[in-house]
């Protein structure tokens, strides 16, 4: 909770998220600052990834849901294919972002039939906390 102060000083202090969360804590019946805090408190959660409609080709979809106490104001994703020879600093500047929630993302490129497709999402709530969740799927 200590590292939790900060963050509900600044959002207090802050003219536009000071309104979000306040609005929000009073649908909820709750201070704003406790709101805050437990907000802050909480990750955000991936709630699963499903891959079950590509294929390897080109225009195939993937379903990623995710959820939050409060807000998801980010989820990004990428692949890899084995022998992953890049980097995980590489791969993640490959990361595309989609939209919170329940998104639909198509993916681009074709692959190869007969290989193991890693998919890696990663959500972020407002507070900048992240959770990540990897999966395979072969193709």
């Amino acid at each position: 909770m200590q590292l939790g102060h900060p963050y509900v000083h600044w959002v207090l202090n802050d003219p536009v998220l000071k309104p979000v969360y306040a609005n929000e804590a009073q649908k909820r019946q709750m201070r704003a600052c406790d709101f805050v805090m437990s907000d802050f408190l909480k990750d955000p959660v991936i709630a699963s990834i499903d891959p079950a409609k590509y294929t390897g080709q080109a225009g195939g979809w993937l379903l990623i849901l995710t959820g939050d106490d409060f807000k998801v104001v980010r989820v990004g994703w990428f692949s890899a294919t084995p022998p992953a020879k890049e980097s995980r600093k590489a791969l993640q500047s490959r990361r595309r972002e989609v939209s919170p929630g329940c998104g639909f993302t198509p993916l681009r490129k074709d692959l190869a039939a007969g290989q193991t497709l890693t998919i890696e999402v990663a959500a972020t709530d407002r507070c900048g906390h992240s959770t990540v969740l990897t999966t395979t799927h072969p193709i």
